[in-house]
């Protein structure tokens, strides 16, 4: 009876979640006033006695990342060392940051808890102009029943982003 319960109260939500979201009353979008989020300035980390740095297969450090050193304990498992490593060697890349669960940058979307993504980036698009991305890693072995959730709110949020409202700098 609670998992038909929690099925039925989701689907509900989503349904409320989604017309908030063309009304306009909900917005994916970045802001720039005193409840936006803010990447951190710097980072606190718990390492092991003799931490590892991390390395790329091509045996350069990490260049990209927002905080230096990258040690191989600051990444949950070599899937995300993997990601990282990939992200850092990306051209089109100007920085990214493995996002901290529960305390770093989360999307609300119509569960009650935040899905906090696993990395944030600013990639430049062919344009020129730069793109702010959030990446949610889900390995085969890390499937579970929130993982269809995360990537339909995803989809949605992606497909709601629109900056177009926003005044540009020196604009």
């Amino acid at each position: 009876l609670r998992v038909d319960l929690e099925s039925r109260r989701d689907a509900l939500a989503e349904t409320v979640f989604a017309e908030h979201v063309r009304a306009g009353r909900i917005e994916f979008r970045l802001r720039a006033d005193r409840l936006d989020y803010e990447i951190p300035q710097e980072l606190l980390e718990d390492l092991p006695e003799r931490p590892r740095p991390l390395f790329r297969p091509d045996g350069h450090p990490l260049e990209r990342s927002l905080f230096d050193p990258i040690f191989e304990s600051m990444l949950d498992n070599r899937f995300e060392s993997d990601i990282a490593c990939y992200l850092d060697t990306q051209a089109a890349l100007s920085w990214w940051h493995r996002n901290v669960a529960r305390s770093g940058y989360g999307l609300q979307g119509w569960r009650r808890n935040k899905v906090y993504p696993d990395f944030v980036f600013a990639k430049t698009e062919r344009d020129g102009r730069t793109a702010l991305v959030v990446l949610e890693t889900k390995g085969v072995f890390l499937k579970n029943e929130d993982t269809e959730y995360k990537r339909r709110l995803l989809v949605a949020l992606t497909e709601a982003f629109d900056d177009s409202r926003l005044v540009r700098g020196g604009e």
